[in-house]
Order: C-alpha cells, then structure tokens, then sequence
C-alpha cells in the first residue's frame, strides 16, 4: 500500500516525454497486426506494446492511464523480492529489508511511474529468480514451469531478457532434484519460443541501429561505477534518468546511504560462501546464494562487456533487472550479519536494519518527491491548437511529432499533422541523419508543400532549445522560409515551456 501511494503521487508530476509518448504510438496500431508492423522497424519485442494495445484501448491515454500499468508492475517487485529472499532462507525480518527496499527506492518510483517496459521487465526478473531458485532446491516441476514461462515473457517484454539465460545453466547444473531434465527441457522451449521475433530483432537492429547510446558510453569502469551508484543510491544520479538526476545530497550523507545498502549484498554475496560446512550446505548453495549473485551480475556486467564492441547499455535503467537481486542480497546480507549475533539480539537487529534502512531511503526519497511538477509544453501547445480553426494543418519539426501527437489525442483534436522530416511519421522516435542534406529537405519540402496546398492556415511547431531558439534549427529554419515561399506568412511566435509555434496564413490581397 505503501508503494503504490508514493508512486500515484508522482504519476503526473511530468508530462509524458518522447520515449513515452512512443509507447502510445506503437500501441496504437489500429489491431495487433499493425502494432507489430510499427515495431518491426524499431525491433523491439512486441508483449509490452501488445499489452499496453489492450489497455489504452480500455482506458485511454492520460496521464494516469498510460502509467498505470508500470505502476502496478512497479508494486507487486514488493513482495517478490520478498519472495527471493525466503527461497534463499531468510527470515521476516530479511524479508521486509527487501520489500522496504522495493518499495521506497525512488530509482524503482521512477521507472514505477514511467510509460516503458522496464518496471515489467524487473518484475519479471524477480519472478524468473525466485522460480529458478525454488526450483533447482526443492525439484518443483510447478516452480520450472513459472520460470519458464516467465523466461519466454522476459524475452519478448525487452532484449535484455537474454541475460536471464544463463540463469537457467547454473539452476539445471545446481538443481539438488532429480527434475533437472524436466528443467532443461521446459528451459529450452522457453528460449525456442522466441525464435521466431529473433530475426525481427536483429533484422530491425541493422535499420535502426543504436549509434545514440554511443553519447553515453565512456568505458567499461564508468559504466559499472554508473551502475553500482544507482543500486546503491548515492546521487549524483546519471542525467538520462530524468528527475531522478536532479537529486543532490551532501557527500558524506550521500555515501552513507550507499553503504547501508552496499555493505548488507555484499555480505550476502560473498560470505556465505565462507561459512558452508555441510554437505546439504553446500547443495544449497547454488540456488540460495549463487543464483542472487549471477542474476545481480549478468545483466550488468553482460552488458557492459557487450558494449565493449557495440554501445548498448545505459546505467541505471537496464540495470533494472538487477534490481531484485540487489535487493535480495542486502537482506541476505543482513541476515548473515544478524546470525553472528546472540540469538536473543538477532530480532533487535533485524528490526534496527530495517528502521535504518527506510530512514536512508527516504533520505533519498523525500528529495525525489518534492522536485516540483515540470512543465506541461506539448499540453498547453496542443490545447492552443485544438483552440483554433479546425480547417488548420499542423507541421511538427523532428522528435516533437510523438508527443504532440499524443496529447492532440488526449484532447480529441482532429487537425492534419504532418512531420519533418517525413520519415518521422514512420517512426516518431529517431531521424534519418540523411534527411539533413539540402537536397534530400529540398524533396521533403516540395512534397510537404503539395499535401499542404489546400489549407489556408498551416501551424509549425518546434521544440525550443535551453536559450529559446529551435532544438533542431536547420530543420525549422528551412521549413519557416518553405513555408513562407507558399504565400503563407507567419502571425505572432508563442513559447509554451520548451516547445515554440506559430501559424502561417494566406495573405489576403
């Protein structure tokens, strides 16, 4: 209850930005069929977009409605991350050190309250953890059959969810049962089962491409560094986690909150490993101990040596799939650290880490919560529009079409929209770099110019830079003067936040 509060506080503190905004235009494909044409071209797994289809076509796409979902996702990692922890043996005392961790760490409220795939994806992750666990202890054909399909889920929730994989390879290997071939099979149809998007994705990879997550590759040892800041919350955070990068804390306080939560998976990572003395000690730990660890490091660390070669990763956000992990060690951890005290001191401490930990999540939480509600641009912009004349068209210049678009929608507006470059109408998200060339935005012109010739009023909308000129000016400046060339010339320039119009009208002779 606790976490879906925090989180419905901040559902609408922002306006819904270009990733999200993408989100609502995949899923709104006219059917299934198209939802999947549309992200065949930026190859991202369909389950998600497929899902959210359903939803907004139920619930629309406010605010509210659009983040719901991630909220719901967001909250119910809670009593997952409980769950690991009692499949590695932890108490209740550990349990709710995990499930205070999972519901109050504004890294998870913010990807709690975004329209993407990634607080799903965590989810997911700790389910396939917690299954694989349970089940190479306890030889669970119930537990295989949930990791299983939570598995194949993961895959075609997010890419990432191929460094869940060799999971099932250290769970088939440790399994203490004799279901281990039950396991490898049930795994293997898991992974069998996407085959079939496979070749989307790595044909989509080769058109899209991910040139833009090279700006924020600079080697390996920041990567990790970047990451292992975020898991252990100590700002200052990466900017490209949005609001969550404007949290500031002195630094003695900030490393504080890092070590309490650092120390706890650390411990709980490497010295149960020490203390194994019995034979059914060491049978268990693999499952307890060493499926945590490998699930905290393969997403992470798997990515970060991939991008060696090919820039994939971003720290702080596909790091979420480690996230459950994370969480599940620190309470080993705390667990362990609890076992070496006297026995009748062992539930003070448990409630004393506890208390601590939630005192230095809302040291970072708080912060969080009261960074103030940013600015509404696209929505007051595309309330300015829908104001006007119906008869209008409405030009959108590069990476704004997305989210114009979307609140366009959200107030029923019916205008003509069009963009440019063109090739943003197939896919609002990213541009074509060779529509930068003049005669390539000669021909986009001149086709644009023809489409527009019946209406008499045509609205251009840019998004603004940080000194109120135009983001993308090339683009914008060559349109103004296309559009202008037209016979068309423009009334007074209005500024909502970061996004800039104005209308061209026909001069009356």
């Amino acid at each position: 209850m606790l976490a879906a509060a925090i989180r419905l506080l901040r559902i609408s503190a922002r306006e819904p930005w270009l990733d999200e905004a993408c989100t609502a235009w995949f899923a709104g494909g006219a059917d299934f069929g198209e939802v999947i044409e549309r992200l065949a071209a930026d190859a991202h797994p369909p389950l998600y977009y497929l899902l959210m289809h359903v939803w907004t076509g139920l619930f629309g796409v406010g605010d509210v409605a659009l983040r719901l979902p991630s909220v719901i996702a967001s909250v119910a990692l809670v009593p997952v991350v409980a769950w690991i922890v009692a499949e590695a043996g932890g108490g209740r005392g550990a349990q709710l050190f995990a499930a205070v961790g999972a519901a109050l760490s504004p890294w998870l409220v913010y990807y709690g309250v975004e329209t993407r795939a990634y607080a799903l994806l965590a989810l997911i992750s700790g389910v396939v953890l917690a299954a694989l666990m349970r089940a190479a202890w306890t030889g669970s054909r119930r537990a295989w059959l949930v990791a299983a399909v939570s598995t194949s889920a993961a895959l075609y929730v997010h890419h990432y969810g191929i460094f869940l994989l060799p999971l099932w390879l250290l769970a088939v290997i440790g399994a203490v049962s004799e279901t281990k071939r039950f396991g490898a099979l049930v795994g293997t149809l898991a992974v069998a089962s996407w085959v079939p998007w496979a070749w989307v994705w790595l044909a989509g990879q080769s058109r899209v491409g991910g040139a833009w997550l090279g700006g924020f590759w600079h080697g390996p040892v920041d990567a990790l560094a970047g990451s292992l800041r975020v898991l252990a919350l100590v700002p200052p955070f990466p900017d490209h986690l949005g609001e969550l990068g404007l949290v500031e804390l002195p630094l003695p306080i900030a490393l504080a909150v890092g070590l309490v939560f650092a120390v706890p998976a650390g411990v709980g990572a490497v010295v149960p490993l020490l203390m194994v003395r019995h034979d059914r000690e060491r049978a268990s730990l693999l499952p307890r101990v060493a499926l945590p660890t490998a699930a905290l490091l393969l997403p992470t660390v798997g990515a970060v040596l991939v991008s060696l070669s090919r820039p994939i990763f971003l720290a702080g956000r596909y790091d979420l799939m480690a996230a459950p992990a994370w969480l599940a060690l620190g309470a080993i951890g705390v667990e362990v650290i609890g076992d070496r005290l006297a026995d009748s001191r062992q539930r003070r401490f448990a409630i004393v880490a506890v208390v601590v930990a939630t005192l230095c999540l809302c040291t970072v939480l708080i912060p969080f919560l009261r960074i103030p509600a940013g600015p509404r641009a696209f929505t007051a912009a595309a309330t300015q529009i829908a104001a006007a004349a119906p008869g209008d068209a409405v030009v959108v210049v590069g990476l704004a079409r997305a989210p114009l678009e979307l609140q366009l929608s959200v107030v029923a507006d019916s205008h003509h929209l069009e963009s440019f470059p063109a090739s943003i109408a197939d896919h609002p998200g990213w541009m074509d770099r060779a529509h930068y060339g003049i005669e390539p935005m000669r021909r986009d012109v001149a086709a644009l110019a023809a489409r527009l010739a019946d209406y008499d009023g045509v609205w251009l909308v840019a998004e603004l830079d940080d000194r109120g000129g135009f983001a993308e000016p090339r683009l914008a400046g060559f349109l103004f003067a296309a559009l202008r060339a037209t016979g068309r010339e423009p009334g007074a320039p209005q500024a909502f936040g970061g996004v800039g119009l104005s209308r061209f009208a026909r001069q009356v002779r």
